[in-house]
C-alpha cells in the first residue's frame, strides 16, 4: 500500500534510496535550488539523465530557483530542459516507478525546517503507458537550455 511522504519526516532519506536503487530518472520539478541538486547528485551516481524545470524569468528574479543549476546539469552530463508551463514534481525511472506530490526540488521543498511548508509526496509503481506518453509529451514540449541561453539571461538578470 502507498504511504505518504513527507519534507517534514521521510521525504529526502526516501528520495536518495529511490535513486540509488533506479538505473535511470528524468526529474520534473517547477523550481530547483542548486544545493539540493548538488546533494541529490552527490548520490546520483550518473543515473539523472535529464531535468524539467519551469524558470519563468521571475522565477529566477526572485531567487525560487537557481541558474547555477545549469553548470551542475552541465559537469554532471544532465540535460536540462525549461518548459514554462510546468507546474508538476515528479522523478521518474526506468521502470515507471515515480516519486510524485507537491515538492519542489528545493531546501523548502525537500528538507524539514521551520521555514518549509508542509509537503506531501508519494511512491508510484510502474505508471502506465498513457502515462509514460504525458510525461514524454511535456519533454517534448520542453526547450533545451544552452549556455548561450544562461549567459544571456544572466545579463538581463
Amino acid at each position: 500500500m502507498p504511504s505518504l511522504l513527507s519534507n517534514k519526516t521521510n521525504l529526502l532519506p526516501f528520495l536518495i534510496d529511490f535513486i540509488r536503487s533506479s538505473e535511470t530518472l528524468t526529474l520534473y520539478s517547477a523550481f530547483i535550488k542548486n544545493d539540493l541538486l548538488k546533494e541529490i547528485v552527490k548520490h546520483a551516481d550518473g543515473r539523472i539523465q535529464q531535468i524539467i524545470v519551469r524558470w519563468h524569468s521571475d522565477d529566477l528574479i526572485k531567487g525560487v530557483s537557481d541558474l547555477d543549476v545549469y553548470e551542475t546539469c552541465r559537469q554532471n552530463n544532465i540535460t536540462l530542459y525549461r518548459n514554462t508551463s510546468l507546474h508538476a514534481k515528479c522523478i521518474v525511472n526506468e521502470k515507471g516507478d515515480c516519486i510524485l506530490g507537491s515538492s519542489n526540488y528545493t531546501n523548502k521543498g525537500m528538507l524539514k525546517s521551520e521555514a518549509s511548508n508542509w509537503e506531501i509526496n508519494t511512491k508510484v509503481q510502474q505508471i502506465d503507458f498513457d502515462s509514460r506518453v504525458l510525461l514524454q509529451k511535456i519533454l517534448l514540449e520542453s526547450n533545451l537550455v544552452t549556455e548561450d541561453w544562461v549567459k544571456e539571461v544572466e545579463e538581463l538578470i
